[in-house]
């Protein structure tokens, strides 16, 4: 029988690429997932919804994102709350990766392919 953790991390495996320019390494509870996001130069995320609300800390550099009708460049320090089925989206500014934790609500048997196994899954 597997012993599952409930410590995290981000050093001790590799990210996976799930986009072009998109590195990602995310761990899912029962009812939220936190991911370690880093975005290469140049990235753009494309304008979508969805009805799991989420956040994005930003650790290192500096993203331009919509949500919804507002619009601002998130820096180092800073987080974005993104509601449930709210537009969103946006791209990487300047010429260094951007590096932020994001957390998101799941929603039971949603299959996006972005999420690893959690505790409850074992190994």
């Amino acid at each position: 029988m597997s012993r599952a953790t409930h410590f995290l991390s981000w050093s001790s495996q590799a990210p996976e690429e799930v986009a072009p320019g998109v590195r990602l390494l995310a761990r899912r509870g029962r009812a939220i997932e936190v991911a370690r996001v880093v975005l290469g130069p140049g990235t753009t995320l494309a304008e979508h919804a969805h009805p799991e609300e989420q956040f994005f800390c930003v650790l290192e550099g500096r993203l331009q994102y919509r949500v919804g009708e507002e619009e601002r460049v998130a820096v180092a320090g800073e987080a974005i709350h993104i509601p449930g089925n709210v537009v969103h989206g946006g791209r990487v500014v300047g010429e260094d990766e951007v590096v932020l934790i994001e957390v998101k609500q799941v929603s039971p048997g949603r299959t996006d392919g972005t999420d690893g196994p959690g505790p409850e899954e074992g190994s």
